[in-house]
């Protein structure tokens, strides 16, 4: 068996059990499953952590689907939320190892991976500083927000320092997981009954939308448009590009959920998978992205796509005009839908005003799960009245709306960090000998900015685990693989040659 294939195949197997086992043991006994989990999340850390990264992109994209398989078996709508929560206790357990033990060992320190850590430590302390103050204020919204919040910041640490271990190509791992998205993608526009009922994904949906039935929205919604729901699948259909402008709709069609159950999240996990697939010179698989994410809908993360891509074509023929020209772009972009989006009386825009709005409020910050999607207030938004005065009542939506209500200015610095990393990466790639690490910095740190400024109208843009999450593992993953060659030398060396495999990979 050729080693590639023997090494996906044991990733697949690890990944399998760490995200897994954990939710199935969670049906005999939370506490346990607890335990197991991040006991299960050290060992991975110590036995095979250059596929740390990867091994949480795998658990933010596929646990919602172990999820599924054991929902029939949940007691109620708690116990469905803990089940979810997994993803989490990794992250947070392999960060305490690795940030911990290269906290403990000065001699692995070094200036510019100090230098590149230190805006989100600033970042995870405005968090943590908000938090105590909605804790306060309604402990579970605050707890719900941050896990958002801070596992941008985690996951990018902890890939730093895992890819400043030395030059290699960890992303290799990602392979087979990317091509199980698309496929499981083709499966719930090919076969999506079938799908469904050998995941048992209606019982994941009566779970999950359960807070929506009861709150009248879906009674409300067919008083002012005669729209019946006969079932839970019905919730998904909606207008071509889940837009009404330009006349699509007329056009209906099933929004994809993906193996997480969410389809934004979706695609933002596919997004990911198109970058990696352009940067593994894959175009068939790559137009197979594509047209998944057009089928799902997601504006955002399509527009982040275009966006990039057309940097990366302006980067063969003027590289110095790129980046100014591309955050002329992004500028551009954000006031046009701005305008538009005010005028027409789009939802996301409403609630980055209404965020706009209670900022003024309470410019000091009213802390962690004040407003927003997840807070439990956004189904009583009347969206009528919205129009017409031009927000909301609370922000929603808008995860930069949202988090200038929660920790006021401190914003900037949460929206800095992506930023400082981007740019760090685009300097970098002019130090890095080698076209294809070159792009692959820049290509990182373009998504990364796109999706960041997404981040105005969408809440899942900055929230969604698979979003800006997995965008930063990414470039920080280049980046410690940059760092690591520029200040070893590594490239002078093996110019031309293939790239090394990770220390510690799992083969």
């Amino acid at each position: 068996m050729p080693r590639a294939v023997l090494e996906h195949a044991l990733f697949l197997t690890i990944a399998v059990a760490l995200v897994g086992v954990p939710i199935v043991a969670h049906l005999a006994s939370p506490a346990a499953a607890i335990a197991l989990c991040a006991a299960g999340s050290v060992v991975a850390a110590v036995y095979v952590r250059a596929a740390i990264p990867a091994l949480l992109i795998v658990a933010f994209q596929f646990q919602n689907l172990f999820v599924s398989l054991v929902s029939p078996w949940l007691a109620d709508t708690p116990a469905f939320n803990a089940a979810r929560g997994y993803n989490f206790i990794i992250t947070a357990s392999v960060w305490l190892w690795i940030i911990g033990g290269y906290c403990l060992a000065p001699r692995a320190r070094s200036r510019q991976l100090d230098a590149l850590l230190w805006p989100s430590v600033l970042a995870l302390g405005v968090i943590g500083l908000y938090f105590g103050l909605g804790l306060a204020r309604d402990p579970y919204a605050a707890v719900v927000y941050l896990r958002n919040a801070v596992t941008p910041f985690l996951v990018f640490q902890l890939t730093l320092v895992i890819a400043a271990d030395g030059p290699g190509d960890r992303l290799r791992f990602l392979r087979a997981p990317v091509y199980l998205l698309l496929a499981y993608g083709l499966a719930e526009f090919l076969a999506r009954d079938a799908l469904f009922d050998l995941i048992q994904a209606n019982s994941y949906m009566t779970f999950s939308l359960a807070d929506i039935a009861r709150s009248g929205e879906w009674i409300e919604t067919m008083r002012k448009t005669g729209r019946v729901l006969r079932d839970l699948q019905d919730t998904q259909i909606v207008s071509f590009l889940n837009t009404d402008l330009f006349g699509f709709s007329a056009i209906r069609m099933y929004r994809m959920l993906g193996p997480n159950f969410h389809a934004i999240s979706f695609g933002y996990g596919l997004l990911l998978a198109a970058f990696l697939l352009l940067r593994w010179r894959q175009p068939v698989l790559f137009c197979l992205a594509v047209g998944l994410l057009v089928l799902v809908g997601a504006k955002g993360a399509l527009i982040c796509l275009a966006l990039c891509c057309a940097a990366l074509l302006l980067d063969r023929v003027r590289p110095a005009a790129t980046l100014p020209v591309f955050l002329a772009v992004l500028g551009l972009y954000a006031s046009a839908v701005i305008v538009t989006g005010r005028a027409s009386g789009d939802y996301h825009v409403l609630g980055l005003f209404g965020g706009l709005h209670a900022f003024l409020g309470a410019p000091w910050g009213a802390g962690l799960g004040a407003g927003g999607n997840l807070a439990g207030d956004a189904t009583r938004i009347d969206w009528e009245k919205a129009q017409a005065i031009g927000r909301t009542d609370w922000p929603v939506e808008s995860a930069f709306g949202v988090l200038l209500y929660q920790v006021g200015p401190g914003v900037l610095v949460l929206c800095a960090v992506p930023l400082c990393a981007a740019l760090a990466a685009w300097r970098l790639s002019r130090a890095v000998p080698g076209r294809d690490r070159m792009r692959s910095l820049r290509l990182f740190a373009l998504g990364t900015l796109a999706v960041t400024l997404n981040g105005l109208f969408q809440e899942e843009a900055l929230f969604a685990p698979l979003a800006l999450g997995g965008m930063m593992i990414a470039l920080a993953d280049r980046l410690g693989d940059g760092l690591s060659r520029v200040s070893s030398g590594a490239d002078v060396r093996t110019a031309g040659a293939p790239e090394p495999s990770a220390q510690g990979s799992p083969a």
